[in-house]
């Protein structure tokens, strides 16, 4: 019981830690490319003023505090996505080909994944911050973590009934040997009649020529 209960633990803290990671990974491509489709529609007007095409923009980043949020700076102008309303996120001027991984709390204490790089665009060196809510994803392993150990245990108890039914079935001709012996004691018999487990029939035939010599 103690080896089965330990080796599901194992797997399930193994499976959890395999499906997080493969989920992060993949938010964190798609934010990539999230921030390479922004840094295309990224642009610098006559006097320099940074000015950010609107159809390059996903309508995720225009809802309040839908959690999508995107930072774009350069030449310390700034400029941030719709949906984070008045409130701000703190990140950190990369230069070209840097980036940076960070898990914050954002707008309304949501849990945001973090994706910032540095880029050169038009001899100006842009920084563009990608975040993420993580609070759906997080839900979404809570609901499977628990069905995960909910099937888990139901697997464990039966695997352990299993397991009783084996031993009982195996055990047995034991008991069949100790009655038999009882009603050798009682003198209801005159041998032990069981051969029980194939493990234990020579010794049960050595004890019923033992007892034939003496009663001889």
């Amino acid at each position: 019981m103690l080896s089965l209960t330990a080796l599901l633990i194992l797997q399930w803290a193994v499976v959890t830690y395999v499906i997080n990671s493969l989920i992060e990974e993949q938010m964190v491509a798609r934010m990539q490319h999230e921030g390479e489709s922004l840094l295309a529609g990224i642009n610098f007007d006559e006097s320099g003023m940074l000015v950010v095409d609107a159809k390059y923009i996903s309508n995720a980043f225009q809802r309040p505090f839908s959690g999508h949020y995107y930072v774009v700076t350069a030449d310390k102008q700034s400029m941030t996505s719709r949906s984070l309303w008045d409130t701000d996120i703190p990140i950190e001027q990369l230069n070209q080909g840097q980036q940076r991984t960070t898990f914050i709390e954002g707008p309304e204490q949501q849990p945001l994944l973090v994706i910032t790089s540095g880029y050169q665009k038009q001899s100006h060196l842009i920084t563009i911050t990608i975040a993420e809510n993580l609070a759906p994803v997080k839900k979404s392993m809570k609901q499977f973590q628990l069905i995960y150990a909910s099937i888990s245990l139901l697997g464990l108890f039966a695997l352990l009934l299993i397991q009783r039914w084996i031993v009982v079935d195996t055990l047995k001709p034991l008991r069949e040997v100790k009655e038999s012996i009882s009603k050798l004691i009682s003198g209801e018999a005159q041998k032990i009649v069981s051969d029980g487990p194939e493990e234990i029939s020579p010794l049960i035939e050595e004890f019923n020529r033992t007892l034939a010599s003496v009663q001889n």
